[in-house]
């Protein structure tokens, strides 16, 4: 089976103007998909090495998520398995979708900065390149693209280190913790740990869209990553765990677990 890598833009918008609703590989979706996997990968019709991916085949999906204060590591964002492959829209519009097996899934934040080091793609012939060259040094610009991958067992070996590395869990408040939660986010990853930040490990219509989802699926998302993770940190702003936010119903499983550690905003100093 073939193995394919390409990059997906990741954001974080402050404003709403600064979120696109009408993205070409959107879908409607009911609100409490893609909570426990991801259900598909969507690429234009004349995406390269995409075009020669089958059935049972794998995407990994890369992207480095991009804040008003910084970004992130590099990391590996999901796996798609391949189940089917259709065509979507008309014209210049045309989309392949590759429909995504049981087994597909998504991953916390991981530093792949090594691991994209060592990657090699190859073209249809065979020929094989690094993917990462002078011409294009950051994953965006190499993977652009699809490229098809012919040393995967690299990133086999990136996936069982990730899921042997003991998961970190980033509880904040959206209106006052944002920042300080990516600086405590980037500070994880850069000491080599697996990271559980909603901005990244929700799913894209509701992080970086602001779609209103199932209440009842983002419930058992978020306390699933609890009972998984290590540690829960709390990011101490004025708003945090006050009386009726969620982050008071994180902070309160994560104390009954004996997992809470708070973080104080003076760590940003």
């Amino acid at each position: 089976m073939a193995h394919f890598a390409h990059y997906i833009r990741r954001t974080i918008s402050l404003s709403p103007g600064g979120v696109d609703n009408a993205l070409p590989y959107v879908e409607n979706q009911t609100d409490d998909q893609g909570f426990e996997r991801p259900l598909y990968h969507s690429v234009p019709k004349s995406s390269g090495a995409a075009s020669r991916a089958k059935e049972g085949d794998t995407f990994w999906l890369f992207s480095q998520l991009r804040t008003p204060w910084g970004e992130l590591l590099p990391s590996l964002d999901a796996r798609i398995v391949v189940k089917s492959i259709t065509k979507t829209g008309l014209g210049a519009s045309t989309r392949t979708r590759f429909a995504a097996t049981e087994t597909s899934e998504w991953f916390p934040i991981f530093d792949a900065s090594a691991l994209l080091s060592t990657l090699l793609s190859q073209n249809a012939i065979g020929k094989c390149q690094p993917v990462l060259s002078p011409k294009a040094s950051t994953v965006g610009q190499a993977l652009r693209f699809p490229r098809e991958i012919s040393n995967a067992e690299e990133i086999i070996a990136h996936c069982n280190s990730l899921k042997s590395t003991p998961m970190d869990f980033v509880s904040y408040r959206m209106v006052d913790g944002t920042r300080a939660a990516f600086q405590l986010v980037r500070s994880l990853t850069k000491e080599g740990k697996s990271v559980f930040w909603d901005r990244w490990s929700l799913p894209r219509r509701m992080s970086e869209r602001g779609e209103r989802l199932s209440n009842l699926a983002l419930d058992r998302r978020i306390q699933q990553a609890i009972f998984a993770s290590r540690r829960v940190w709390g990011v101490e702003s004025p708003g945090y765990a006050v009386k009726g936010s969620y982050s008071l119903l994180e902070k309160a499983l994560a104390t009954e677990l004996r997992k809470f550690e708070p973080y104080s905003l003076s760590n940003d100093a």
